[in-house]
């Protein structure tokens, strides 16, 4: 019994990281941003604004995402930042808009805050990868390397 509200209230605290206020109201976090291009789908482009923060209640840190995408197949089903090209998965979009359009934040249970800093010490050392119906992957699987996506952008530091 005590074991299950344990789980019960790591599951609240993720859920409550996911949608915690932008990571600008915080003072750990760091503004990156990429041009997007086709990866699996060659018309596909965009851009997106990313604000990642580590210092996030319950340790978990939390990634918020502004994101538009062109020419490729709607909706967009997740997206994963990695190290370099190598597809080891160090952060984690949970996105739920359904257009061209994608906002929102995501709880990085599971992410080492340690890869979330590197994120923000070296921006241009990962890549994001964005995934549809198209071209899949099932960010949440245990595995830490996804296919390519439909589209990818190399990450780089705002000033």
């Amino acid at each position: 019994m005590r074991r299950t509200a344990t789980v019960l209230l790591v599951i609240a605290a993720l859920v409550f990281a996911a949608f915690a206020l932008p990571a600008a109201a915080s003072p750990g976090f760091t503004t990156v941003q990429a041009t997007l291009v086709g990866d699996g789908d060659p018309d596909g482009s965009g851009s997106a604004l990313l604000e990642i923060d580590t210092k996030t209640a319950f340790g978990a840190g939390t990634i918020c995402h502004e994101i538009h995408v062109d020419n490729v197949a709607t909706p967009i089903t997740g997206g994963v930042i990695t190290v370099g090209e190598s597809g080891e998965i160090v952060g984690r979009l949970f996105v739920t808009d359904s257009g061209q359009d994608l906002q929102g934040c995501s709880g990085q249970g599971g992410i080492k805050t340690r890869d979330l800093m590197r994120i923000q010490k070296n921006p241009e050392g990962h890549f994001l990868h964005l995934y549809n119906a198209e071209h899949p992957c099932d960010i949440t699987a245990p595995e830490r390397t996804c296919p390519p996506g439909a589209l990818i952008g190399q990450l780089v530091g705002v000033s």
